[in-house]
Order: C-alpha cells, then structure tokens, then sequence
C-alpha cells in the first residue's frame, strides 16, 4: 500500500498515512514508482521477527520519519529510510527494540511523569497498587501477569491533561481489552477487526466487565501496544481506535 501524496510505502493493514492522513492506495502511477527507486535511500533495520515488523513502523511513524518495507529471499524483512534519516531512525528503532538488558541498564528510560496503577481483587476485597515512574521491565511484568479474576486492570498515566492521559488494559490470560483517555477523558478502544462480535469475559471478579471479541488483543499485541503508549504517551497509529 503506498501514499498518493508523499509516496511512502506501508505494509498490509495501513489503510491511512500517518503523515498526510488520506487514504493509501494499491499502486502508484509508473513515474512514482521510477521516482522512489532513484531515492537515496538505506536499510536500517532488519529482522526475522514478525512481531517487531508493528513496533518498528509505529514508532517511526510517530516520529514522522518516511520509511518503507521490503523482504528478502530469506524471509527477512528490511526497513529503508531517507539517507538524511538514517541516524534518526536507527535511535528510534534502537529504542523501540531495546531489550530487558538494556532497559534495566537505564536506556530508553524516559519515564518522567508516569504511573502505573494495579488493581487486584479477592474474597476479602479490592487493593490498588501503584507504581511511579516504571520502566518497561515494570510495565511488562504487569501485563503478562495479569488475571481475569485477580489482577484484571493496569492504569498507565501520563500526568499530562493537555494530551492523552491515561491507557488502559483489562483481562489476564492472553485476552486483553485497551484503551486510551484522550485530552476530553473520552475513552477509545483498540480495534481487532480480525476478531468476532462475539461476547466475552475480560474481567470475571466483582464488578467485572465484558467486552465483544473484536476488541481483545493477545498477550504479545498487548504488550506492542501498551509499549508505545509507554514511549509516547499517545496511542500507537499502527491500531484503529474507535
């Protein structure tokens, strides 16, 4: 899919350009596509790893850096930007793909304001716990331990009333709801459009909450998403919202 006014080229499932914000069409008309194979352009990045293909492309959305996708005989898919981009993306992809390592060593740590709210349930009641200025590490072990019953909601705030505000995550167990407060504390949810009408139960502790499949996410989706909120503090363009 490719963008009809600034030419960038984007994997399958964009159907808007982060950039322009019109929508992408199938193919561009010969002379611009003879134009883009003349650009100066060079891989940043590449990677076996199909999960990262997502959190690659949103983060170099996110900072308007123009990229395009492309695969090898290996199976391999490679990232090229603008030569003018190139060290700009490779800090941002370097961040984007940083691992526990490197997180708990201090890089990609720039989580001034933040704050993590737990919420876990039993028999004998409810307790909040919160957490202040996580770093990934924290973030992620939160989700990924998650439980429907016990531990079905994880707040992240920004702190920032002029932006988004707050991201939250409800379910446990591979079945994940999101969603973000916008700048008016209106909530929207992270669409799966590959998923069904169907019913079900991402919280089944007292008060609980039920939520239609086509709005639940698996652990990794959950993860990707919940990352960028993290790094940005604004939803991740490569999900529609509703």
């Amino acid at each position: 899919m490719f963008c009809p006014r600034c030419k960038s080229e984007y994997r399958e499932g964009f159907l808007r350009c982060s950039d322009c914000d019109v929508d992408l069409v199938a193919h561009l008309p010969e002379e611009h596509r003879a134009e883009r194979r003349e650009e100066d352009v060079v891989n940043v990045f590449e990677t076996y790893d199909r999960a990262l293909l997502g959190v690659v492309a949103s983060f170099l959305s996110a900072n308007s850096i123009r990229y395009t996708v492309g695969s090898i005989g290996s199976g391999a898919a490679q990232f090229w930007v603008a030569k003018e981009d190139e060290d700009t993306a490779r800090d941002v992809i370097r961040g984007a793909t940083a691992s526990d390592e490197e997180v708990a060593a201090g890089f990609a740590e720039a989580t001034t304001g933040l704050h993590v709210q737990v919420w876990h349930y039993s028999p004998a009641g409810s307790t909040t716990e919160e957490i202040e200025e996580p770093t990934w590490k924290n973030v992620e072990d939160q989700i990924r331990t998650m439980d429907p019953y016990e531990k079905p909601v994880v707040y992240i705030t920004s702190g920032n009333a002029t932006e988004t505000d707050a991201f939250g995550i409800t379910g446990g167990d591979g079945v994940y709801h999101l969603r973000f407060s916008d700048g008016d504390a209106d909530w929207h949810e992270a669409v799966n459009s590959d998923r069904s009408d169907a019913e079900l139960g991402a919280w089944t502790s007292v008060p609980g909450f039920t939520t239609q499949e086509r709005f639940t996410w698996s652990t990794e989706d959950a993860l990707r998403i919940a990352r960028f909120f993290w790094e940005k503090q604004k939803p991740s363009p490569d999900v529609e919202w509703s």
